[in-house]
């Protein structure tokens, strides 16, 4: 029993490693492919509440509704407690965006 939990804690760690640099090589071919470097990729990134990605609707920093899409800024998920922050030299946005009155989604804009 012991060996077959200590062989599976090899594994399990194996692939967490493999996923973190499938990860690190998927950036930056990604970086590369819009003509960034995978540095300024890095720090102009900003997160969103629970995972999101970017918004669908953005001007900026700022996002809008549209194509479906209401959105607005929700607040209390970003460090200074509001709905935008700083980070690298951009300031970036939390939204929550609901499609067709149904679906809702976090995301973030940055400008």
């Amino acid at each position: 029993m012991k060996r077959i939990l200590v062989k599976s804690a090899r594994a399990i760690t194996r692939r967490r490693a493999l996923h973190g640099g499938a990860a690190a090589v998927f950036g930056t071919f990604a970086a590369a492919t819009v003509g960034k470097s995978a540095s300024a990729v890095a720090v102009a990134s900003c997160t969103a509440p629970f995972g999101g990605g970017r918004c669908p609707n953005c001007s900026g920093s700022r996002c809008y509704s549209g194509g479906g899409f209401s959105c607005n800024p929700v607040t209390g998920y970003c460090p200074t407690g509001t709905a935008c922050w700083s980070k690298g030299g951009r300031t970036c946005c939390d939204c929550l965006c609901i499609y067709s009155g149904a679906t809702a989604i976090y995301c973030y804009c940055y400008g």
